[in-house]
């Protein structure tokens, strides 16, 4: 979901109020940095994905960019600075740049290929990419869901170890008031599970699979004067809630806007949860890098586990 700038003075007050409250849940605060980079339109950050042991990413922009560039941590695997080095425009599946229309880019994901999974929501969609610069396939098209809120629609995206695809809403739910989770089989996308909504002002930013092979949703609320973040964690083969575990919930002010979550596993065994910052293109905010780590090594995922 994009912010307006109506929200700015409360923004200002919240980046000028650091919070005294610790996060609840078992999940702890490793490290946090702000990107910057030497490249046009950073910012707007909506999705990331770390690769290569948890030196490089890939994120996207709610405005249609897509970027590369490089973490760099110390030796104890803390963050000390959060670096983009290339920007290529989203395009569609005709080759061309999307319009202000088209460009909203929420969720990231890449397959075990390496292929690169962008789930837009304003007009829900979901296209994959080879790589940054290159034209789409299209994996959705109309019709293929419910009809869901312009600014609600398709803001996550995520794909399990056997290369599976899903994708649920930021603000639609059930007749019996779940988060529907989509997945395409046999080139049909279908409601395959649902998640507890908790009703108490949070909505999903972005899930991913994690190593252990459970499903891990970000979620956001924004009150009167900041934002909350929380992150909960699933197991889509345990019936009824799927065995829904928080890992972490902030106390209003902790952070920035995170939209974008990425969970992998270090050299270590340690599970992470890099989270980015959505700055809105606003000066008041920023595009926080922000990482948690999961105490207990995190078994590898079974790619018969999701259904």
């Amino acid at each position: 979901m994009r912010l307006g700038p109506a929200v700015a003075l409360t923004l200002l007050l919240l980046t000028t109020c650091a919070p005294t409250t610790p996060p609840d849940g078992p999940a702890v605060l490793s490290s946090e940095v702000v990107m910057r980079g030497n490249v046009p339109n950073l910012g707007g950050l909506s999705g990331l994905e770390v690769t290569a042991g948890g030196t490089l990413f890939i994120a996207i922009s709610d405005r249609g960019y897509m970027f590369t560039g490089r973490l760099e941590r110390d030796d104890d695997g803390r963050l000390t600075a959060a670096r983009a080095l290339t920007m290529d425009p989203l395009l569609d599946p005709d080759g061309a740049p999307l319009t202000r229309k088209t460009f909203d880019a929420e969720g990231l994901s890449l397959t075990p290929e390496r292929r690169i999974v962008v789930s837009f929501e304003q007009l829900p969609r979901v296209w994959v990419y080879d790589a940054p610069g290159r034209t789409p396939e299209a994996l959705t098209q109309r019709g293929d869901f419910p009809p869901l809120p312009y600014n609600g629609a398709l803001e996550s995206v995520a794909v399990d170890a056997a290369g599976r695809i899903f994708t649920l809403p930021e603000d639609h739910l059930t007749e019996a008031g779940r988060i529907p989770v989509w997945s395409q089989r046999d080139g049909r996308w279908d409601e395959v599970t649902t998640l507890p909504a908790l009703d108490d002002g949070f909505l999903p930013a972005e899930a991913a699979f994690g190593p252990d092979g459970k499903l891990y949703l970000l979620e956001r609320a924004f009150t009167r004067l900041s934002f909350r973040t929380r992150v909960r964690r699933f197991d889509l083969s345990a019936p009824g809630d799927h065995d829904a575990e928080v890992l972490l919930t902030t106390a209003p002010g902790q952070h920035d806007n995170l939209e974008g979550l990425s969970v992998w596993r270090d050299g270590e065994g340690t599970t992470r949860l890099t989270m980015v910052a959505d700055d809105n293109y606003l000066w008041i905010q920023r595009s926080e890098v922000v990482e948690y780590t999961l105490p207990g090594a995190a078994p590898l995922a079974s790619k018969a586990k999701t259904p």
